[in-house]
């Protein structure tokens, strides 16, 4: 069983990697793709959080990072949710599946470097074209909508919503479906999650380590310029001598 689900929401910018939630489309094995305002989202995402299913998502951490800013609370429920292995993230899937393929630079089948947004993925399994991701896409106005009630919303808003999650739940079945779980997966998630934290809203840090730190590692590279110096590597107005460690290395 399983939950897919794509948060539309505010811009995002610096220091706002986790903006405010706008809408919720989500899909599953016994329903069609459907819209959910903030509200009645955020007590699905629970809902879904508290059974026994996988969560999925595109690109998913940064969707459970918009939960979890509007909803604390279920932060805990995210966490086990990772660690019981059942948050199925489809970018993080293609990523690993092209490095195990050796595909992680050249994709052969199109000659080029892979990308893995929702819309190349879609293209590379299904030969379709996702339309409304370009610049002008409503995917960049969605705070326009904010409180306006669903019923009262464009139909090229809604659409484009939901088709996100259609397209993310059409490739999460064929990844586990046709391919399979791989090596690592959950861990790689996880990981991803806990990056995707420190970049939403920093580390804590102790005031004294980070200074000792900070004299260590100018002393350190202090040590290393004196040698540098004496090597006839760095010149004393800062720059590099490249032809003396190339003569050094020959």
């Amino acid at each position: 069983m399983y939950f897919v689900f794509d948060v539309e929401t505010w811009l995002i910018g610096p220091g706002r990697l986790a903006p405010r939630l706008v809408c919720l489309g989500h899909v599953s094995e016994d329903t069609e793709p459907y819209l959910s305002n903030r509200e009645e989202g955020l007590r699905d995402v629970e809902q879904a959080l508290r059974d026994e299913v996988f969560i999925v998502g595109h690109n998913v951490t940064y969707d459970l990072g918009v939960i979890a800013q509007e909803r604390w609370d279920l932060a805990p429920l995210i966490w086990e949710k990772l660690d019981s292995g059942l948050v199925w993230d489809t970018m993080i899937f293609e990523q690993l599946h092209k490095i195990a393929r050796g595909w992680s630079k050249i994709d052969p089948m199109t000659g080029r470097v892979p990308k893995y947004s929702l819309a190349a993925l879609a293209k590379s399994y299904f030969d379709h074209e996702m339309d409304g991701k370009s610049g002008d896409s409503w995917r960049f106005k969605y705070h326009e909508l904010d409180g306006v009630p669903l019923d009262q919303w464009p139909q090229e808003a809604k659409t484009y919503a939901l088709e996100d999650v259609k397209w993310t739940e059409k490739i999460f079945l064929f990844q586990y479906q046709t391919i399979g779980m791989l090596p690592d997966f959950v861990a790689q998630v996880k990981a991803s999650w806990a990056l995707h934290l420190m970049s939403a809203w920093g580390i804590r840090t102790e005031a004294e380590s980070v200074s000792k730190l900070r004299a260590e590692l100018i002393k350190t590279v202090e040590d290393a310029n004196v040698s540098l110096r004496e090597w006839g590597i760095l010149r004393q107005n800062g720059t590099k001598d490249l032809k003396r460690v190339r003569e050094l290395v020959s």
